[in-house]
C-alpha cells in the first residue's frame, strides 16, 4: 500500500515519463513492463494522460488498457494490430488517438463510444471500411489517408464539428461520400486527392469555410492536369519566364554528400551550377513512381514549372527541371526541379504548421510582432502570389504561413525576379505539392478561387494579430483597411474579393 500510494501520488508529467522507455530498458521489456501494470492497475493508479507504444510490434492489445481511464493521448501506430479489445471504450478521456501504419482492414466499431476523441488517424493502414457508428461525433480531425476506402458511412457527416478531414490516397467515388457530409459545415480543411471522383462534389465548391482543398489526380481533374502538363513542355510566348530543361550531369551535384532534405515524393540537393548565373540552387528529385502526401510529384512539378512562368517574384521560382536515367536500374527514371536558393538567414519560414490545440491555424513563436510595414509587404506579396497562380489556372491548395518564406528589413520593389536581393520585407509563396489545375476564368475555378481567398484572409488575420501597436499606415495601407480586407475575405463566398 505505502508502494501504490507513492505511485498515485505523481504528477501527470512524473506518470507519463515513468511510462516512457527507461535508460537500459529494451522496448520489449517496456511493453512488457506496462501491460502488467495495465493488468493489475499500477499503471490506471499513476494518472498518465499520454502514452507512446508506436512501433513496438504490438499485435494484441490487453482488455485491462481500459483502466488507464486518464489517458488523453495514445499513439498505437507502426504496430501489427489489426483489432481492438471491446472494452477499448472505457478509456474515456481519450482526446488523441493514432494507428498510422497498422494493419487494420476495419475501423472498430468500438472506437465510436469514446465520448471525448477529438483526432483519428488510420493513415497509411489497409482499411477496406468503416463501419457505421464507427467515428464517434466528437471528432474534429479525421486522418483516413491512404487506405483502400471506396465510401464512407452517414456516421461521418453526423461530425458536426469536424475541421480537418484528410482522405488522399483511397478509391472514393461520388457515390461512396454521403449525402450527411454536407452537414459538416465547420470543415475547413479538405484532402481528396488521388481519388476516384469523377466530379468535384458541389458541396465543396460552395463550402462557407473551406479553406483548404487538394483534388489532384482524380478523374474529375485529370483532364486539366493533362492539359497543365503540355502547357509546361509547349511553354508560351506571353511567358515572363522560361523554365528550361536541363542535363542532370550540368547540375554537379554531388552524389557522396547527403540530401538537404528528404520527403514522402524526394529528396532535395544543393547545386553550386544550377542556379541563376551558374550560382547555387536547390535540386528536388522525385522518387521513381512516387506519391506526394496531396497527389502526384507530376502535379507538384507542372504547377512549379507554371507558377515560376507568370515572373510573380512572390513565388519560390522553379529555375529548370530535369530527367535523370538511374544507372544501376535500366529504363528507371526519375524527374526533377532546380529551385532558386534562399539564403536561410535572411529568409525564414513565417509560422509553424498547425497544433493538436490550432487545428487548422499555424502556429508562431511566442511574442511574435510585426510591423505595420512587414504586414502591408506580406499582404502584398502573398495576394500578388494567389493571384498569379489563379490567373494561370493553379489552386495551390496549402496557402498556409508554414509555406511562406518571409524576409524582414526595409520595404523592397515589387516586380519580377529580384533574386531577393532587394532592400525590404518580401514574402515568398512555396510547396506545391497539394496544388491541381482547373480552365482559367471557368466558373469552376471562380469557386475554387473563393475558397483559396478565405486561406489569405485566414493569413492576412494571424498577421494583423502580430501587428506592434506602432506605425498603422505604410504607402497609404492603414492596418484597419487590411483588417476590413481579411474580413470580406473569410466572410461570405459571395462577397469575397478575386
Amino acid at each position: 500500500l505505502p508502494a501504490r500510494r507513492r505511485v498515485a501520488g505523481m504528477t501527470p508529467d512524473e506518470a507519463n515519463a515513468a511510462a516512457a522507455l527507461q535508460p537500459g530498458e529494451t522496448v520489449d521489456a517496456r511493453v512488457a513492463r506496462l501491460f502488467a501494470g495495465m493488468r493489475d492497475g499500477t499503471l490506471a493508479a499513476t494518472g498518465l494522460t499520454r502514452l507512446d507504444l508506436s512501433g513496438c510490434a504490438i499485435d494484441r492489445l490487453p482488455d485491462e488498457i481500459a483502466t488507464c481511464a486518464s489517458l488523453e493521448f495514445l499513439s498505437l501506430g507502426k504496430n501489427p494490430l489489426r483489432s481492438l479489445p471491446e472494452t477499448f471504450h472505457g478509456l474515456v478521456n481519450l482526446r488523441v488517438l493514432f494507428f498510422l501504419g497498422c494493419h487494420f482492414t476495419e475501423v472498430p466499431v468500438v472506437i465510436g463510444r469514446l465520448p471525448r476523441l477529438f483526432m483519428l488517424s488510420f493513415k497509411a493502414n489497409k482499411l477496406e471500411r468503416v463501419p457505421e457508428g464507427s467515428i464517434p461525433k466528437s471528432v474534429c480531425w479525421l486522418i483516413l489517408s491512404d487506405n483502400r476506402l471506396a465510401a464512407l458511412p452517414r456516421c461521418v457527416g453526423e461530425c458536426v464539428g469536424m475541421r480537418k478531414l484528410l482522405l488522399a490516397g483511397n478509391r472514393l467515388t461520388n457515390e461512396g461520400l454521403p449525402e450527411t457530409m454536407q452537414n459538416m459545415r465547420h470543415l475547413e480543411l479538405v484532402r481528396l486527392a488521388d481519388n476516384r471522383l469523377e466530379k468535384i462534389p458541389e458541396w465543396l465548391l460552395r463550402h462557407p469555410k473551406l479553406a483548404w482543398l487538394a483534388l489532384a489526380a482524380n478523374p474529375a481533374t485529370e483532364p486539366f492536369s493533362a492539359a497543365a502538363r503540355r502547357r509546361c513542355l509547349d511553354g508560351s510566348s506571353t511567358d515572363a519566364f522560361d523554365v528550361p530543361e536541363v542535363s542532370w550531369a550540368s547540375l554537379n551535384v554531388d552524389p557522396s554528400k547527403p540530401p538537404l532534405g528528404k520527403g514522402a515524393s524526394g529528396e532535395v540537393f544543393a547545386s553550386r551550377r544550377g542556379g541563376v548565373g551558374g550560382g547555387v540552387a536547390a535540386v528536388k528529385v522525385y522518387k521513381h513512381a512516387a506519391k506526394t502526401s496531396d497527389g502526384r510529384p507530376e502535379d507538384e512539378m507542372a504547377a512549379s514549372v507554371l507558377a515560376s512562368r507568370t515572373g510573380c517574384d512572390s513565388i519560390t521560382r522553379t529555375l529548370a527541371r530535369f530527367t535523370r536515367e538511374e544507372e544501376e536500374e535500366e529504363g528507371n527514371t526519375s524527374y526533377g526541379l532546380v529551385m532558386e536558393f534562399l539564403d536561410p538567414k535572411t529568409w525564414k519560414v513565417l509560422g509553424g504548421p498547425p497544433s493538436f490545440d490550432s487545428v487548422t491555424r499555424d502556429v508562431y513563436a511566442p511574442g511574435t510582432r510585426r510591423t505595420c510595414l512587414e504586414i502591408v509587404s506580406l499582404a502584398r506579396c502573398v495576394a500578388g502570389a494567389g493571384a498569379a497562380l489563379h490567373a494561370a489556372g493553379v489552386h495551390h491548395g496549402d496557402l498556409y504561413a508554414h509555406n511562406v518564406l518571409f524576409r524582414p528589413g526595409q520595404p523592397g520593389a515589387q516586380g519580377l525576379f529580384s533574386q531577393g536581393q532587394g532592400p525590404g520585407p518580401a514574402a515568398k509563396l512555396s510547396d506545391f505539392g497539394a496544388a491541381f489545375f482547373y480552365p482559367p476564368g471557368s466558373a469552376l475555378g471562380a469557386e475554387l478561387e473563393r475558397t483559396e481567398v478565405r486561406a489569405f484572409g485566414v493569413l492576412l488575420e494571424e498577421a494583423l494579430s502580430q501587428h506592434d501597436g506602432e506605425a498603422d499606415e505604410h504607402e497609404g495601407v492603414r492596418v484597419a483597411a487590411l483588417a476590413a480586407l481579411a474580413a470580406r475575405c473569410v466572410g461570405e463566398r459571395g462577397g469575397r474579393p478575386t
